[in-house]
């Protein structure tokens, strides 16, 4: 529907909707672009996933010492073509690469075009992980003398690296004079888990 209606149309983060063909994966879906990984959880830092759950440490899949890994992340800008796995990423954090990449395609957009970008970052998800600066700066608001302590300081720490991507990926869109023209979604795709009292959805249940 947009493409028909002149919109350039990329896809920056996970997809998780289906890859049992590439006909299902986003370049073949409508999007001129994706830059992202294609299943529900991975480390954060080196992008790879456990090869199965024998290799895994957890149900997120990162992988134990000695497991199988794979590196599960594409970049490509060809319509119903599958992207290649890009280098040099190993070592950035997801945040940070999807904000890059979201703010470069806003940069580098005609602002005559209308464009749709879909940016389903990674956080907040297991695994819990988040760079050392945002752990730092949230312990000395989060109690973390325990491990549930530290399992919630971690993930508001996660969610402040991403409050900082979105304000990236605004100040791009103010910066390109596009801002007063676009409409910004913020959606989620379920709640906070609620085992050991890790998350609250009230007043919704579950």
């Amino acid at each position: 529907l947009m493409k028909a209606n002149g919109y350039k149309t990329h896809m920056v983060g996970k997809w998780h909707l289906g890859i049992c063909h590439e006909r299902y994966t986003p370049t073949f879906r409508g999007f001129d672009s994706h830059t992202g990984y294609l299943l529900g959880a991975e480390d954060y830092f080196t992008h790879t996933r456990a090869f199965s759950p024998e290799d895994a440490v957890t149900d997120d899949l990162p992988a134990k010492p000695g497991g199988k890994m794979y590196v599960d992340f594409r970049n490509g800008s060809v319509p119903n073509e599958m992207p290649g796995v890009p280098t040099g990423i190993n070592g950035t954090y997801s945040d940070t690469i999807f904000a890059d990449e979201a703010t470069r395609i806003i940069r580098a957009h005609d602002p005559d075009t209308p464009f749709y970008m879909y940016l389903p970052f990674q956080s907040v998800h297991g695994p819990n992980m988040a760079p050392e600066k945002y752990i730092k700066k949230m312990q000395g608001v989060i109690p973390h003398a325990t491990e549930d302590g530290m399992f919630r300081l971690t993930k508001a720490a996660m969610v402040s690296a991403m409050d900082d991507a979105i304000a990236r990926v605004i100040g791009a869109l103010k910066e390109s004079k596009m801002y007063d023209d676009t409409i910004v979604f913020f959606s989620t795709d379920n709640g906070a888990p609620v085992a050991k009292d890790q998350g609250n959805n009230y007043p919704l249940r579950g």
